[in-house]
């Protein structure tokens, strides 16, 4: 339920009182439905043009790099890592930049059975990113399945912030702590080709390119 306090319901009544008496007078023939609309218009305009002035962020350099390359999907099982790419896809909303179409899926291991399925009836490589070392270990079963069958797929995993204090986006819950390892990657390296920890924004259609 959506609240209106009383100075908000005595603004918007000035304003059809203003509206109607314009109309009244002759001066303008649109409804008030219609200035609202473009009001709606005049701030998505400006929301995209601020879009474009702004220097992207990790996530969006690596779904853009992930669109680049041909990957339409990203299966995802989202957690305490995921606010970048939350992030970067509301701003490719704004900009309209072309981002691969999210799925969040119930669980990891499930997100890679259907990456695989994906690959099966499209031929084209896939993308499934997990939550931390916990989502890593829970889809190891089906990586190595995709391993067996040699099924090309991008398995991204985030890691807890690396500062504990005095940064912004450091660790501030007790869970940053839990689910941090020295070798994230240790548990399924033997599993997959090529793994590798992304550092700056500008290395993410390095990375991309060489998974491919």
């Amino acid at each position: 339920m959506v609240k209106v306090h009383a100075c908000d319901r005595a603004g918007a009544l000035a304003v059809e009182v203003l509206v109607a008496l314009l109309i009244g007078l002759g001066l303008v023939s649109l409804s008030l439905g219609g200035l609202f609309a473009l009001e709606r218009a005049r701030t998505r305009t400006a929301q995209r043009a601020d879009a474009k002035e702004r220097t992207p962020i990790a996530g969006e350099a690596f779904l853009r790099a992930l669109s680049d390359h041909g990957i339409d999907y990203l299966f995802a099982n989202p957690g305490t890592d995921f606010p970048p790419i939350v992030e970067a896809y509301s701003r490719a909303k704004i900009s309209n930049h072309k981002v691969p179409t999210p799925l969040v899926i119930p669980h990891e291991n499930l997100a890679v059975a259907m990456a695989h399925g994906a690959y099966a009836m499209t031929g084209k490589p896939q993308c499934v990113m997990l939550h931390v070392n916990v989502g890593t270990a829970n889809a190891i079963n089906n990586i190595i399945n995709l391993n067996r069958d040699n099924i090309p797929l991008i398995l991204a995993a985030g890691r807890t912030p690396i500062s504990e204090k005095g940064k912004f986006g450091g660790r501030n819950r007790y869970i940053h702590w839990g689910q941090e390892m020295f070798d994230q990657a240790g548990m399924l390296r033997e599993a997959v080709k090529w793994d590798y920890e992304m550092r700056t924004p500008e290395q993410a259609a390095d990375i991309v390119r060489s998974e491919e």
